[in-house]
């Protein structure tokens, strides 16, 4: 098969950033082997227009809109409701989607694959007659408006969500696009993890891992913690990530959660710096804020780690806890979306309500005291992880996905 990624528009792939980018520089390089793969992404004018690596070929789009162009539409846009944003127009950014479009045209492709922008399908419908996926990492298709989103679906051949939370949705919302869409988790790294590291200390190191943004509940960490210290001091955590909220009309002005919509007193502001002026200077001892780094290097981070502790407000299905799975840590994390599909309450690690930092820092306190459960956790969770989110699993389902829509163009 000819097979086309479209990753999205300002996204890094050389090296892949996101956790978007990370799955589809996963699945391409376990394809290339067996199938031509092109992946689509933004590219800088000081770049060549195409590399090869890994048995892939990149088509990186030079895209750049002039930034009054840009205010002058984002200004226009705010007119419509919120659930007809700027972000989710055509015009978002249009060069890219039609540049694509021609280069997968050129390529033949058979299947092309986009990430989460709807706006793509009927620009690629004009250019192609390649079998159109979209893939939702988010609830956009459910959160924007229901016309708009109607008529972009029609062109899609197969519509994924990353868990049956999104599908779900999907279905119920779009009941008559129901029959094409399916489930396909993200995957994960299932080598044997690197070995723990012997440390002098007989602090317990709780690691947390992904975006420093409200949506991400380390406020309500941070609560739960200073009630844990005052009979458990001695415990330290690890937050790892850059900080980088999600932008506040791609989720809180849209949603209608309420706990989402709560996180609007988050923006104006540095939420990292937040994040610090909340903490007692006894908490602010025990915690290490770390920047973002290479991917391949936070498995060092979960190796070290003896719990992984992840109080999301919201998520479609996150990586990381199945990240602390597969390298033996026990998961402690909220109720939130998807993450209910990977963490198995009881056997793999602990559920909690999301913003609940009591019942967050009861469940901290009982993995704190009990070193069997913990180990217990971490081997069921390692065997789940290896079962239902290797790498190889979800190409196969990727691959019999994309070999069924491109037999079914071929029946008469």
């Amino acid at each position: 098969m000819k097979i086309g990624f479209v990753t999205q528009p300002g996204h890094a792939v050389l090296p892949a950033a996101g956790s978007i980018e990370i799955w589809a520089d996963n699945v391409a390089r376990r394809l290339a082997p067996r199938h031509a793969v092109t992946v689509y992404a933004s590219g800088a004018p000081s770049q060549p227009a195409t590399d090869s690596r890994n048995g892939i070929t990149y088509r990186l789009i030079s895209h750049q809109s002039s930034a009054t162009l840009l205010r002058l539409l984002r200004v226009a846009w705010r007119v419509l409701p919120p659930t007809r944003p700027f972000f989710a127009s055509t015009l978002h950014p249009r060069r890219y989607w039609i540049d694509v479009a021609k280069e997968a045209r050129r390529q033949d492709d058979e299947v092309v694959h986009v990430f989460n922008y709807s706006q793509a399908l009927p620009v690629l419908r004009r250019f192609t007659d390649a079998k159109l996926v979209l893939h939702m990492h988010c609830e956009w298709l459910t959160q924007l408006d229901e016309r708009m989103i109607d008529k972009r679906l029609r062109h899609a051949d197969l519509i994924v969500g990353c868990s049956d939370y999104i599908t779900d949705k999907i279905r119920l919302r779009f009941p008559q696009h129901a029959t094409r869409c399916m489930t396909i988790y993200n995957g994960v790294d299932t080598d044997a993890p690197p070995a723990r590291t012997e440390e002098a200390t007989s602090a317990i190191q709780f690691l947390n891992v992904g975006r420093v943004s409200p949506e991400k509940g380390l406020h309500v960490l941070l609560d739960a913690l200073e009630d844990v210290i005052r009979s458990h001091p001695r415990l330290e955590l690890t937050i790892l990530g850059e900080e980088s909220p999600v932008p506040y009309e791609f989720a809180v002005k849209i949603s209608s959660d309420d706990l989402v919509k709560d996180l609007g007193r988050f923006y104006g502001g540095s939420y990292l710096q937040r994040l610090r002026d909340q903490m007692s200077p006894e908490l602010a001892e025990r915690v290490t804020f770390v920047d973002r780094v290479p991917h391949e290097q936070t498995r060092q981070y979960y190796s070290d780690a003896d719990v992984f502790v992840f109080p999301s407000i919201f998520e479609a299905f996150p990586i990381p806890p199945i990240e602390a799975m597969s390298a033996g840590v026990p998961v402690i994390a909220s109720k939130a979306g998807g993450v209910v599909e990977s963490v198995v309450d009881g056997r793999t690690g602990l559920l909690v309500e999301r913003d609940d930092p009591a019942g967050l820092a009861q469940a901290i306190r009982r993995l704190v005291e009990d070193p069997e459960t913990r180990r217990s956790f971490g081997a069921a969770g390692r065997a789940r992880a290896v079962e239902l989110y290797a790498w190889p699993r979800i190409v196969e389902d990727v691959e019999e996905a994309f070999s069924s829509l491109v037999q079914a163009r071929g029946r008469p």
